[in-house]
């Protein structure tokens, strides 16, 4: 059982490592969101919520936690969530109507 035991604990690791990276990117709420999924051992639906939020807030991540994302669900052997490889080629939103 300690190979399980390790498995689970080096994704939390890893996750936990995003999550402070998350932490000058996502708003203080968004953190403690995936940071509960992780918490958790709800590694999938942690890994889906930074995606969801990166799309749906419009937030660039780094590539070196795209890259991350990406090896996390290959350990895992699920297929990156839906929009995964929209999330490192986003932009900004503008400030205003003059952008």
């Amino acid at each position: 059982m300690a190979c399980a035991t390790d498995y689970y604990d080096d994704l939390e690791t890893r996750l936990n490592g995003i999550i402070a990276t998350l932490e000058g990117i996502f708003t203080s709420m968004e953190v403690r969101e995936v940071a509960e999924f992780i918490g958790n051992r709800e590694y999938g639906i942690g890994v889906e919520t930074i995606v969801d939020i990166a799309l749906e807030e419009n937030k660039a991540l780094p590539q070196s936690v795209i890259d991350e994302l990406r090896d996390i669900c290959r350990t895992m052997d699920v297929a990156v969530p839906d929009g995964f490889d929209e999330i490192g080629v986003r932009s900004p939103r503008p400030l205003g109507p003059l952008g």
